[in-house]
C-alpha cells in the first residue's frame, strides 16, 4: 500500500462540558507524506473550568513528493471558550493508491478516474497480466469498451487520422 494522503487523529475532551468529547480527525496537506510527531504545543492556559490549554498545535516532520524532509505544524484544537485535554494523537493513512486494469495494463485509478477495484498493484496484475482476461471470481473493467467518466473515447484509427491531420496543419503556413 502506498499512502497518498495522511491525516491526524486525536481524542479531545472539553473540560467545561462533554459536548466535544470524542475522537476527531484532520487531513494534512496532500504533499505531506509519512508524517512523524515531534511535539504537541499548548497555549493560552488561563480561563474558567479549572484552567488548562485552549489551543493545541502538533509539530511534525514529513517527506514531500520530491523526497525532501521538512517540518510543519497543524492546529488540532483552537477553543477560545473553554480549555481541553488532548490524548491518543497519531497519524493515519487517509487515502491509498488503488488500481484498475485498463487496456490490458494496470493503471492508478486516479489516472483515468476509474473506480479503483484493486488495493494493490500485485492484485491488479494477477488479473490484468493475463491479457486482460478476467480471472474467475474477479471483477474487471471492460478493457475494450471502458471510457472514463467525463471523457470522449474514439477508435484508434480515428485517433491516428486526427494525429495525421494535426501534423499536416503544423507544416502549413497561413
Amino acid at each position: 500500500m502506498v499512502c497518498v494522503r495522511w491525516g491526524i487523529s486525536y481524542r479531545y475532551d472539553d473540560l467545561c462540558s462533554s459536548q466535544y468529547d470524542g475522537v476527531y480527525t484532520k487531513l494534512l496537506p496532500q504533499d505531506h507524506l509519512d508524517p512523524q510527531l515531534i511535539s504537541i504545543n499548548y497555549s493560552n492556559n488561563t480561563g474558567n473550568c479549572g484552567g488548562g490549554p485552549r489551543r493545541s498545535v502538533a509539530e511534525y516532520s514529513y517527506t514531500d513528493a520530491n523526497g525532501n524532509n521538512s517540518t510543519a505544524s497543524i492546529t488540532i484544537v483552537n477553543n477560545s471558550f473553554s480549555p481541553h485535554t488532548l490524548s491518543d494523537v497519531f497519524f493515519f493513512c487517509a487515502e491509498e493508491n488503488r488500481y484498475d486494469c485498463v487496456n490490458h495494463k494496470c493503471e492508478l485509478s486516479t489516472k483515468y478516474n476509474t473506480p479503483g477495484l484493486y488495493k494493490s498493484l500485485a492484485d491488479c496484475e494477477a488479473v490484468c497480466g493475463k491479457g486482460g482476461v478476467c480471472a474467475s471470481g474477479k471483477q474487471c473493467l471492460d478493457p475494450v469498451n471502458y471510457c472514463p467518466p467525463g471523457k470522449v473515447c474514439i477508435e484508434e484509427g480515428e485517433h491516428t487520422k486526427i494525429q495525421n491531420l494535426i501534423q499536416q496543419v503544423k507544416s502549413k503556413s497561413c
